[in-house]
Order: C-alpha cells, then sequence, then structure tokens
C-alpha cells in the first residue's frame, strides 16, 4: 500500500480501511514507511494484529525508535528493513531505489493517492513498464488526484469495492485477472508472519549447485526471510566499516 505524504482525508481513511481489511484477513501490509498513505497503512494494519513490512530509505535505527512503532516492533507485528546504511539521510535516489523493494516483495500493489511526479508516481509507472509486472490497483473515487487517473490509463485497475472480509482473498485475486500482463498469481497472498520469522534462518534442505547463481531479483521475491538476512548482513558491513 503506498502513496502520497499529503494524503487527503478521504485517501487517509481509505488507506486505514483498506489495511485493517488485509489485516483481518491475514495479508500482510507492505509500505515504504514514509509519513503519509504510508505509515497510516502500516500502523492500521498493526493495530488491528496483522503483520506488516516497511521497507525505509534513510535513518533506520531513528525510526525503529518511533513512538509510532516501536509497540509494533516489540509486539513482532511490524519489521523495518532498510537496503542501506541505518544511519543514512535521506536521498531522492535512495527512496526511489526502495521503491523497487516495495513491490518485489508484493503479490498486489495499491496505489492510495499518487500526484504527477514524485516517489509515488515514479515507483508505479515504473513497475507498469516491467514485461512482468506486479499488479497494481488504484483507488478510484470522486476527487482522486490526477496521478491516480493516469495510472489507471497507464495500465492500473480500480481498487475492486471490498466493502467486507467475505472472500476477500479470492475477490482480490479474480479481479487482478484484468491485468493480463502481470506476474500471475496462482494462490493466495501470503498468510500472516511475524518478525520473528522474517529474522530466522531457514533449515532448508540443501539446493543444487547452480542454485548460487540466482539473481537478487529472483532471491527478493522468494521470501521476505531471505532479504532479512541480506539487509541484516549490510548492516553488520556497514558497522565494521564505521567502527
Amino acid at each position: 500500500i503506498v502513496g502520497s505524504r499529503n494524503v487527503d482525508k478521504e485517501g487517509a481513511a481509505y488507506a486505514r480501511k483498506t489495511a485493517q481489511m488485509c489485516a483481518e484477513v491475514t495479508i500482510p501490509v507492505i509500505s515504504g514507511g514514509a509519513h503519509g498513505v504510508d505509515r497510516i497503512a502500516m500502523c492500521s494494519a498493526a493495530e488491528h494484529g496483522g503483520a506488516t513490512v516497511g521497507f525505509v530509505p534513510d535513518s533506520l535505527l531513528t525510526m525503529s525508535h518511533y513512538a509510532e512503532f516501536r509497540d509494533y516492533i516489540a509486539d513482532e507485528l511490524l519489521v523495518l528493513l532498510s537496503p542501506y546504511n541505518p544511519k543514512a539521510g535521506f536521498s531522492v535516489g535512495a527512496a526511489m531505489g526502495r521503491n523497487k523493494l516495495i513491490y518485489a516483495q508484493s503479490n498486489y500493489s495499491l496505489v492510495i493517492s499518487s500526484d504527477l511526479k514524485g516517489g509515488t508516481w515514479t515507483g508505479a509507472t515504473e513497475e507498469l513498464k516491467r514485461p512482468m509486472h506486479r499488479t497494481i490497483f488504484v483507488r478510484d473515487e470522486p476527487g482522486v488526484p490526477e496521478g491516480n487517473k493516469r495510472i489507471i490509463q497507464l495500465g492500473g485497475i480500480p481498487w475492486p469495492e471490498l466493502s467486507d472480509t467475505k472472500d476477500f482473498k479470492q475477490r482480490l485475486m479474480d479481479a487482478a485477472k484484468q491485468m493480463p500482463n502481470s506476474v500471475p498469481q496462482n494462490k493466495p497472498p501470503a498468510k500472516i508472519i511475524s518478525q520473528g520469522s522474517l529474522f530466522s534462518i531457514d533449515k532448508a534442505p540443501a539446493k543444487k549447485e547452480n542454485a548460487t547463481n540466482n539473481s537478487t531479483a529472483q532471491i527478493m521475491q522468494e521470501k521476505p526471510s531471505e532479504i532479512a538476512s541480506i539487509a541484516e548482513a549490510s548492516v553488520l558491513e556497514q558497522q565494521k566499516k564505521h567502527a
């Protein structure tokens, strides 16, 4: 669930309600940790007992102590990850790079609110250009920003009318079929996960010798625990450099 920092009250309510419904049907919510839509969705999901992952582009250490996040982290409902130095400051390039992780780890994406420029717009339009992109849903109701309308014109599809959680996952899968060029969704979204499972080391059977040739993109799409291991290793390496 992604969207603008300066979201209107209708968009904020939409993000809050959608994240709550995802939590109620055990669909983890993935977002970017920014002010506005991102944090509204993440906190709403966690507030209702749902698993939440935030890919942040900067200030990972500082953000993990924020009052709005720390209790959810302690309760293993929220995990914050970053591919960058945990003390890094904000940069536009880092934010754009982080967008790719949000889409890579999502079965579906929902754009709540987007202008015709900025991170939300760039992330969604870049994803739509990929040959096998994720299904991108867009909030489509009276008064939405121009960016929402344009993303639909470029190939995004309106978020289905889901007023309750009855058959939520199946209806979401059915709606995704309107986007034939997106990555096929042959199974319901992933079951709920915890912070503990994200950072656990999987005891999987030994892989074939050529398995080490998997690309980073393939690894990112396999399971969140792989991403966690990569992020943790990156943090340790940066700490050694600055020790």
